[in-house]
């Protein structure tokens, strides 16, 4: 089962990690160190999914892994990234309507046209 990976586990722990520094962060209008921390999160999962691909394809190519339990963990790991990039892009489109560089109703997609 993908949730009891070693890999994905401390992956998720970081998220958790980054989600909790929000709570605080957020409210007390640290923006600049908020937004720098999800940057930061979403990166640093980035450029761990290609070893982790790896990692799994050779584990299926050896057997100890078969083709689900990969699946399962590649899917894991792209929704972990796929989420801290999310979580990224909504704290820094935050900051620019706590900035005042957009306004709360104005879509933030338009902006970036």
């Amino acid at each position: 089962m993908a949730r009891r990976s070693p890999a994905l586990q401390n992956q998720r722990r970081e998220l958790e990690q980054v989600l909790a520094e929000l709570e605080t962060l957020i409210p007390s209008g640290q923006w600049e160190i908020a937004c720098r921390s999800t940057q930061d999160l979403a990166r640093t999962i980035h450029h761990r999914v290609a070893p982790f691909r790896s990692d799994v394809m050779q584990r299926e190519a050896s057997g100890s892994f078969d083709s689900q339990r990969g699946t399962d963990h590649l899917e894991a790991m792209r929704w972990l990234r796929r989420v801290s990039q999310h979580i990224r892009q909504t704290c820094r489109h935050l900051q620019q309507v706590h900035d005042g560089e957009i306004s709360a109703d104005q879509d933030a997609d338009q902006e970036e046209s």
